[in-house]
């Protein structure tokens, strides 16, 4: 299965510093978690959970079984700005969209090549 990414990444929660991994696979494949989080890590991104959402807009296909994983954000002040006059990049710190695309691009790049799939193994 490599070169299988589950899904595509999505980031909608505005442009706060990620803080959080949290994901939704199999649990004899939570040490592709483990893994991706140790590349996280020095981002200052925790390992979460394994009850990820992948939030609205995966909902239908995250029902259907697919594996999620979430790169949670910090989104304090998200709804302040959020499609007001004011939600422009300038309000945007450098320094964390710098964070969230280097989560986003280490993500991608492992869970399409790692060599297997997040879903639960057949028993």
């Amino acid at each position: 299965m490599r070169g299988k990414i589950p899904s595509t990444p999505e980031s909608d929660f505005g442009g706060g510093k990620i803080w959080r991994f949290d994901t939704r696979f199999g649990k004899d494949k939570l040490h592709f978690a483990a893994a991706i989080q140790a590349v996280l890590g020095p981002l200052g991104i925790a390992l979460g959970d394994n009850s990820a959402s992948g939030g609205p807009d995966m909902g239908p296909m995250r029902a259907l079984g697919m594996p999620v994983a979430t790169l949670k954000q910090n989104g304090w002040d998200y709804f302040d700005l959020h499609h007001t006059a004011n939600d422009t990049f300038d309000k945007i710190k450098p320094e964390d969209i710098a964070q969230n695309v280097a989560a986003y691009a280490a993500f991608a790049w492992m869970a399409a090549n790692l060599d297997g799939h997040f879903r639960a193994s057949p028993e």
